[in-house]
């Protein structure tokens, strides 16, 4: 039962049938031997002041009391989205973190300052060189390379995103590399953030991932 104290003294004098129904179950329990002992497990009604049950019937009563209230009812709903709605996550579309805040780490304002000078500027090729050296060093440094290959990126590329062609991945790499080789090469910026993304993509797979 969820309420043993439907048995206590209180509640077995105050209604007739409550002394029937507490003797029935006794009788049920013990199949009318009066040496079976039953015993009756209070420590379930108390429960610690940070339990979950405890915050749960806290607030549910609270809920069902409002919301079948007449008077409360009807401002129930709103009262909940609005106290609720700090809570909930934000509903915006998520904003495209930098070039320079995605490939820098702690410590490297020179990069960031180089990074935020050359965008300015709309020198895009030499962001695209920065970018692809320090892609480089990271890839030799992660699996312990004495030399860059291309191929080898893409043996290890290759696994991670199956979507991804030998043709267009190549491509690419080569595109970057062309750049890097004329940083005073006027590229758009769609290309800039295309070119971005890849990089970011290998970096992400093959580099910060364990």
């Amino acid at each position: 039962m969820s309420d043993p104290s439907a048995f206590n003294n209180d509640m077995w004098s105050r209604f007739a049938g409550n002394q029937r129904f507490g003797m029935n179950v006794i009788h049920w329990l013990t199949s009318n031997d009066r040496s079976v002992p039953i015993v009756f497990c209070e420590s379930l009604l108390a429960q610690p002041w940070n339990s979950a049950e405890l915050f749960y019937g806290l607030f549910l009563g609270r809920a069902l009391w409002m919301t079948t209230n007449i008077w409360f009812a009807p401002f129930y709903p709103l009262t909940t989205a609005l106290g609720i709605k700090k809570y909930l996550p934000d509903m915006k579309k998520p904003e495209v973190k930098s070039v320079s805040e995605v490939f820098m780490r702690r410590g490297q304002t020179y990069f960031s300052e180089r990074m935020a000078y050359y965008r300015t500027e709309g020198n895009y090729a030499r962001v695209i060189k920065m970018l692809y050296r320090k892609l480089r060093r990271g890839l030799m440094k992660k699996h312990l390379w004495s030399q860059y290959d291309v191929k080898k990126v893409w043996d290890l590329y290759r696994f991670k995103d199956t979507n991804m062609k030998e043709a267009d991945f190549l491509r690419k790499i080569r595109r970057i590399e062309e750049i890097s080789a004329n940083p005073k090469m006027k590229i758009k910026e769609n290309e800039l953030m295309e070119l971005f993304f890849f990089m970011r993509n290998i970096q992400s797979l093959l580099i910060e991932t364990k």
